[in-house]
C-alpha cells in the first residue's frame, strides 16, 4: 500500500513537470515570434523640461503683398547648451500644397534664419498654424507649434525685425525685454506689444518712439504669474504713420 501511494505521487509529479516545461515552452516560443514579427521601439518625441526651453523662434512673418505670392521667414535661435541637427517648419495652410522650411544645424549661441518667396493661395489678415519639429544632436525632439497671422506691409513700407526677446530676471523681479529694428522704408509710429497667456503686468512702451527706418526700440516689462521651464508667445504689432501695420510672434521661455 505504501509502496503504492509512492508511486502514484512520484506519476503525479512528474506529470506536473511536463506540463509545466511543455507551456513554458510553448510560451516562450509564441513570445519570441511575437517580437521578431512586431516593430522596434519607438522614441517618444515628448521633451523633457530643458529641451523645452532649448530653441526660440525668434521670428516669424507671413507676409502677403497685393499681387503676387507671399513671402515667409521664420528666425530660430538657439541659447543651448545642445546643438540642433536639424529643424523642419511647415505652413499649415489649408492648400494642396504645404510650404516647408528646412534648417541645417544652429549650433548653441547662433541663430539661423529661413525664407521662402512666391508661397500662392496665401489670404491676408488670416491666422495659420506653424509646426516646428526640431532634432538635437543627443537624439531629442521637440515640437513647437503657434499660429502666425499674415500682413500686407509692402503697401506702407512698414516691416521690422525682432533683434531680442528674452525673460531676464533682476531684483527678485522676471522682466519681458523686447528689441526691434525698424527694416522697413517707413517710420513705425507705434509699437504693440501683447502675450495671450497674460503674463504682462502692463503694456510695454518702447523707445524711442517714433521709429525711423534703421533705428531699434527697446522695451522692458514686468512679468506676473509666469511658470519655470514654460514657453511663452509674444505678438508683436507695428504701425506707420499711413495705418498700415505689420505683425510677427516670437516665442521666450522662463528660466528653469
Amino acid at each position: 500500500m505504501v509502496v503504492v501511494a509512492i508511486l502514484a505521487i512520484v506519476l503525479v509529479a512528474g506529470a506536473g513537470m511536463f506540463l509545466y516545461t511543455s507551456m513554458g515552452a510553448r510560451s516562450g516560443s509564441g513570445s519570441g515570434s511575437g517580437s521578431g514579427s512586431g516593430t522596434g521601439p519607438t522614441q517618444s518625441s515628448t521633451p523633457t523640461r530643458s529641451q523645452i526651453v532649448q530653441v526660440n523662434v525668434m521670428s516669424d512673418s507671413l507676409l502677403a503683398p497685393a499681387s503676387g505670392g507671399a513671402t515667409w521667414s521664420i528666425t530660430l535661435q538657439n541659447p543651448g547648451p545642445l546643438s540642433v541637427e536639424s529643424a523642419e517648419a511647415t505652413l499649415l495652410t489649408g492648400l494642396s500644397t504645404t510650404p516647408t522650411l528646412n534648417f541645417q544645424s544652429v549650433q548653441p549661441g547662433t541663430s539661423s534664419t529661413q525664407s521662402m518667396t512666391g508661397i500662392s493661395g496665401v489670404e491676408g489678415d488670416i491666422q495659420y498654424v506653424v509646426d516646428i519639429t526640431v532634432q538635437y544632436s543627443n537624439g531629442s525632439s521637440q515640437l513647437i507649434t503657434q499660429t502666425i497671422q499674415t500682413t500686407v506691409p509692402y503697401t506702407g513700407g512698414v516691416s521690422f525685425q525682432v533683434t531680442g526677446a528674452d525673460v531676464v530676471e533682476s531684483g527678485g523681479s522676471s522682466y519681458l525685454v523686447l528689441s526691434m529694428k525698424n527694416t522697413g522704408s517707413s517710420q513705425i509710429t507705434s509699437l504693440y506689444a501683447e502675450v495671450p497667456q497674460g503674463i504682462l503686468a502692463s503694456v510695454p512702451a518702447f523707445s524711442p518712439m517714433p521709429l525711423s527706418p534703421g533705428q531699434t526700440a527697446t522695451s522692458s516689462t514686468e512679468l506676473s504669474g509666469i511658470q519655470a521651464g514654460y514657453v511663452y508667445s509674444v505678438i508683436i504689432t507695428a504701425t506707420s504713420p499711413g495705418n498700415s501695420t505689420y505683425t510677427t510672434s516670437v516665442t521666450v521661455a522662463a528660466g528653469s
